[in-house]
């Protein structure tokens, strides 16, 4: 299992920093490297306070296993996180932070307005606040015991050409019209809710896709998923390796000085992630922790 393999990994991870003198008593809040819950964590208690794992689900684990104090993350990526593992973890204290969620893009890609026309489309006919609401609540219960590790591969591109390239016409829909390319798409396949490899049944799954598969319905394109690893995803993105990337990513100006963003589809909060026995129930509980 995914959950014992993690946990095993961790504590050796733990005993390495013992017998190489690293380890100490200093408290820390884990988050997953590269991300703006990391900036956050960092902002409130100090980097020395902080530690960074690869992927979302090992900062959770490190919480789980006593490795971390708490975890920062996302609400949306919290709350499904606890509809399977509420006995062990659990969300405490006020929003940190409220932002928006985009799609990014390489800079100055034509594809920018066009996504944003099919997201406004979704938000219009409640499409958007359907898939929202199946993914983003505690009820969502798949956890990362229930994904598959292998990420999986690149999807078909059976289109006209790549999308970066098309000539975009109107649809009978009134909408952009992309002629059936190829939208070459980077998901994580590794986040959930966003996008994830299902265990039960090996298809990949998860909020990026039912979006973009309904977008490439509205906006005539075929979404070509691309498994991508968070870290170096949006340099990937800059550098044009694809035309969009997925993956729950936070609209920040840092971010957008090499990439475009899509309108945001969401707003969340960060929040903080403790184990269920902690007696750490809010921000001010978790300094003073750290402090004393």
């Amino acid at each position: 299992m995914k959950l014992k393999k993690n946990i095993l990994l961790l504590t050796i991870f733990s005993l390495i920093a013992i017998a190489c003198g690293g380890a100490g008593a200093s408290p820390v809040i884990a988050v997953q490297k590269g991300t703006t819950n990391y900036d956050k964590a960092v902002e409130l208690v100090g980097e020395e306070n902080v530690v960074a794992y690869d992927t979302f689900d090992f900062a959770v684990q490190a919480v789980i296993s006593g490795d971390a104090v708490a975890a920062l993350l996302d609400e949306t990526a919290g709350l499904g996180y606890m509809g399977a593992n509420s006995k062990d973890v659990k969300l405490v204290g006020e929003d940190l932070t409220s932002e928006l969620l985009g799609f990014a893009f390489p800079d100055g890609s034509p594809l920018v307005d066009v996504i944003n026309q099919g997201l406004a489309a979704m938000t219009e006919s409640g499409k958007l606040n359907e898939i929202n609401s199946a993914y983003f609540n505690p009820d969502f219960t798949l956890d990362y015991d229930g994904i598959a590790e292998d990420v999986g591969e690149a999807s078909d591109a059976t289109g006209t050409g790549p999308c970066s390239e098309v000539t975009i016409s109107t649809g009978s829909n009134g909408l952009p019209d992309l002629g059936g390319c190829n939208m070459i798409i980077a998901v994580e396949n590794a986040y959930i809710p966003f996008n994830y490899i299902d265990l039960a049944d090996g298809k990949a799954k998860g909020w990026d896709y039912d979006v973009f598969n309904e977008l490439s319905n509205l906006l005539n394109f075929v979404p070509v998923y691309t498994p991508a690893s968070w870290d170096g995803m949006i340099q990937a993105v800059a550098d044009g390796q694809f035309d969009i990337a997925g993956d729950g990513i936070t609209i920040t100006d840092e971010r957008d000085k090499i990439i475009d963003f899509s309108d945001g589809y969401i707003n969340i909060a960060q929040r903080i992630m403790v184990s269920t026995d902690s007696d750490i129930a809010s921000l001010q509980d978790l300094l003073d922790y750290i402090n004393n």
